[in-house]
């Protein structure tokens, strides 16, 4: 992948999953970018990650809480210009413990409070989920009304609380969100019915309503009507609620639609679950959709060769320039895609799992430590937040003809607009992923149109498989689990 950047400046963003360098006397691909105007506002809708611990309660507790993860999130948040701005996290409600009464429980928020705090210091927000059961309290949540309504009010009180202590204006901009996938059994831990569930979305709705505060959901897979009825119920009572009231209690439409490996196909999912949820329940089409887990492939502890190198950072890419002509097409309202990539990598597995960065434990005899490497998935989020407020045109051509394409180009412009002054700059990035093992190198033709009369300064940024991949350096020196200094310092 390659980025450029130019101040009066032009930055060449190129990401490109190559296998060596060479020279060549002709072009695969043909790409002219109209600098000297715009397709209007360019929306920065892949600025977030999410993550999982490896489930509830006490392993929630550790796993969210440990040094490890606090310095994951602390690298996460440090991209340049916010280039990662909200962090999905399961289970966050199993940080708050509980002290039993004899009037009602008292909620202690102490670790969550630490977390959140965490997360605002690194310049990121939480997608909060309400999904978790504190203290055990709340099992009976499917049959007992007063849990339901001890629900709403430790919802509300919750709300209130993070008010309180970091202000309307911060906790609003947070995503709260309905539980998780509540037609997953591996999620849906408190045996919630279809009639439970809505009663619980509903109570939740409240709870934050109270608060000046909205929620999204239902953030599930909507695999077919007769095994994710919940999810669908929700939808359907959105819309009935939506021609009686005016408003259904969503502020946008969640949902999980991921590719098999391949980055086409999580638009195309996702353009066909919009176009099957919309004339199923047509007045939806009035909330925003998003995709917040808008994965390759499923299962991020899987590990695969493209998932260590530039493949991927060149297929997020392709994911986000599809859903960005999409948008621009306006043919269904995207709030925002998501890739669920903020995970700390398992041993032994190092670069292919699903991570942005790789962790190697050092566990000498008398120091215990952690070190972290940027993979270049990583890099591409902060050169992605390189790009401006306004789209640029452009004009792709692919200068070879197969019916069965080894590889694809994404490209994506952006600057300060089309009033050209001291600090102007705008970006370009370029993405080529290979569809096969062995694609051969490509070669591309770049021609920028500048604003006339105007000297340009220009920066090139370079990721590919040769010279900036950790993970072949890795392996050519033996895969360590215990890299040394200097090895740390070349990856």
């Amino acid at each position: 992948m390659v980025a450029f950047k130019v101040f009066q400046l032009i930055g060449l963003l190129l990401v490109a999953s190559t296998r060596a360098t060479k020279e060549s006397l002709g072009s695969d691909f043909d790409v002219v970018v109209d600098m000297t105007s715009s397709v209007g506002d360019l929306r920065r809708i892949w600025d977030n990650t999410g993550l999982s611990p490896p489930g509830p309660d006490e392993a929630a507790m550790e796993y969210l809480t440990s040094k490890e993860q606090l310095v994951n999130l602390a690298l996460i948040g440090s991209l340049p210009f916010k280039g990662i701005s909200h962090v999905r996290i399961h289970w966050l409600l199993d940080l708050i413990t509980v002290n039993y009464t004899d009037v009602e429980p008292l909620f202690n928020f102490q670790s969550l409070d630490y977390l959140i705090w965490w997360l605002k210091v690194h310049r990121m927000k939480p997608g909060f989920e309400l999904m978790g059961n504190p203290g055990g309290i709340f099992n009976d949540l499917n049959s007992n009304p007063t849990t339901l309504t001890l629900w709403e009010k430790f919802i509300s009180n919750l709300a209130a609380h993070y008010i309180s202590k970091f202000g309307k204006s911060e906790v609003e901009r947070w995503r709260f969100e309905l539980w998780n996938e509540p037609d997953s059994t591996q999620y849906n831990i408190l045996n919630l019915t279809t009639t439970g569930y809505l009663k619980y979305a509903l109570a939740s709705m409240r709870a934050l309503e109270s608060n000046n505060l909205s929620i999204s959901g239902p953030a599930d897979t909507f695999r077919d009507f007769e095994h994710h009825n919940i999810s669908w119920s929700l939808l359907q009572m959105c819309n009935t609620l939506l021609a009686v009231t005016g408003k259904c209690g969503l502020n946008t439409i969640t949902f999980h639609k991921k590719g098999d490996g391949d980055a086409q196909q999580v638009f195309n999912s996702s353009a066909e679950f919009f176009s099957t949820a919309t004339t199923v329940y047509p007045l939806l089409k009035t909330i925003p959709f998003a995709n917040n887990e808008a994965d390759i492939l499923t299962g991020w502890w899987r590990e695969e060769e493209w998932r260590g190198d530039v493949n991927y950072a060149a297929r997020v890419v392709e994911v986000l320039t599809t859903f960005l002509a999409t948008v621009n097409q306006q043919n269904f309202s995207v709030a925002y895609i998501s890739n669920d990539n903020g995970f700390l990598n398992q041993f032994p597995a190092y670069f292919n799992q699903r991570t942005l960065l790789t962790r190697f434990r050092m566990n000498f005899t008398e120091d215990h430590h952690n070190q972290f490497i940027r993979k270049p998935v990583m890099v591409t989020m902060a050169l992605l937040s390189y790009l401006g407020p306004k789209e640029m045109p452009v004009f792709l051509r692919h200068l070879t003809n197969s019916s069965d394409p080894d590889s694809r180009i994404s490209v994506l412009a952006a600057g300060d607009g089309v009033d050209v002054g001291p600090g102007w700059s705008g970006a370009v990035v370029l993405a080529v992923s290979a569809l096969q093992p062995d694609c051969p190198d490509k070669t591309l033709q770049l021609n920028l149109r500048l604003p006339p009369y105007i000297e340009f300064m220009y920066v090139v940024y370079q990721l590919d498989n040769v010279l900036t991949n950790p993970k072949n350096i890795w392996e050519k020196n033996g895969k360590p689990d215990f890299p040394d200094a200097s090895l740390l310092d070349e990856m």
